[in-house]
Parts: C-alpha cells; sequence; structure tokens
C-alpha cells in the first residue's frame, strides 16, 4: 500500500520505469505468447507509456479493500469472479 500511495501523492504516470528492471526480471514468457522474443518483449516493456505492456501495481483482495479505506470508503461487499476479477463494492 505504501508504494501505492507515494506513486499517487507523487503523481506518477505511465510513462515511469521504476519498476522496468523488475519487470524484465519476473516476466515469465514461456506463458506470454505475444512476443515473437525476449528482445521484443523488452522493447514494448521501455516504450511502455505506447505500449501499455507492463503492469505497475498488481492487486489482491487486501490491498484493494485497504485502497478503498484509504480514499475513505468503506468496503460494503467483495466478490471474487474468477478468473482474475476482484468485485469490491463501497460507500461513503
Amino acid at each position: 500500500m505504501s508504494h501505492i500511495i507515494e506513486d499517487f501523492e507523487r503523481n506518477t504516470g505511465e510513462d515511469d520505469l521504476t519498476h522496468l528492471q523488475e519487470a524484465l526480471e519476473l516476466h515469465d514468457l514461456a506463458k506470454d505468447n505475444r512476443f515473437d522474443s525476449r528482445q521484443q518483449f523488452v522493447e514494448n516493456c521501455r516504450r511502455n507509456f505506447e505500449t501499455r505492456i507492463m503492469h505497475h501495481h498488481v492487486f489482491d483482495e487486501e490491498n484493494a479493500e485497504a485502497l478503498l479505506v484509504f480514499a475513505g470508503l468503506k468496503v460494503t461487499h467483495k466478490e471474487f469472479a474468477k478468473p482474475w476479477n476482484i468485485v469490491l463494492i463501497a460507500r461513503t
């Protein structure tokens, strides 16, 4: 959460490449058929503002809820929709 809040407070844009090295090291190309080569993946990540290929933050149910609470909202319902969706309903 602290990193997400820091990015918000710094107004970090999608052109930020702070996590480029981490993405290059941890991305499993064996599970990603969008690229013909590792070099193609690297080039797309370096041009992330254009390609929007690199994730800046990954959410789970805990930090998604914490983010809403940080924003002053109360989570009233949580639902997980397979395969990857986290649905939260919150109110002021």
